[in-house]
């Protein structure tokens, strides 16, 4: 498929997966999307990794902060050892657990939709297809495909240089510390990005100036 058909079947991907938080629905999309992976041979458990490690934050604040429903599972204390739980301490609920593994299939599903369409098709591919007349749109999308493949090699590269320190990633806790150094180092690169436009004469007008 050339760059049109793959962008169509991205958008038909992210539309079904924000119409329905339906578990039946998602994983039904999820395997379909799983499957234009392995045909197009791409890494497909690691967007699935990067797309459970996405989701880590909203999974422990809705288990933990959202304390909605009528089944309870557990209920944290309000204070642990002496210490207060805070906001953390309630009921955890079988609602709770339920929709954030929904949220969790719904996060994967999208990074994985993305990152096939990412890895089938070619940024300046796309880009030929947006209009020299809206050039802000097409430096926003250029900025955005080229977005979640250099998180994911900032990622990579935290995580082998942790490895070489002696740090196990045999655990989620493990891979869970490597968020914040990775946000960081993509905050940086923003920052940097934005700061060259600005030196640039880019105007918030969406053009050089």
């Amino acid at each position: 498929m050339n760059a049109s058909n793959w962008t169509l079947w991205l958008l038909l991907a992210m539309t079904y997966c924000a119409l329905t938080y339906n578990p039946v629905y998602q994983t039904l999309l999820l395997l379909a999307v799983a499957t234009c992976a392995i045909r197009q041979r791409l890494p497909l458990m690691s967007y699935v990794k990067a797309g459970l490690l996405m989701s880590a934050i909203p999974l422990f604040i809705n288990v933990f902060f959202v304390h909605l429903g009528k089944t309870v599972l557990a209920t944290v204390p309000p204070k642990v050892l002496g210490v207060p739980t805070l906001v953390l301490s309630g009921n955890i609920t079988a609602e709770a657990l339920a929709f954030a593994a929904i949220m969790t299939v719904f996060l994967v599903n999208m990074l994985v939709s993305f990152q096939v369409f990412n890895g089938s098709t070619t940024p300046d591919a796309v880009l030929r297809m947006i209009p020299a007349s809206v050039p802000a749109v097409a430096l926003t999308a250029s900025i955005g495909m080229r977005f979640v493949p250099t998180v994911l090699k900032d990622f990579y590269s935290i995580r082998d240089a942790q490895v070489s320190r002696g740090v196990r990633m045999n655990s989620l806790s493990s891979r869970a510390s490597l968020i914040a150094p990775t946000v960081v180092t993509s905050l940086e690169r923003g920052f940097n990005l934005a700061e060259s436009m600005a030196s640039r004469g880019y105007s918030e007008r969406g053009r050089f100036t």
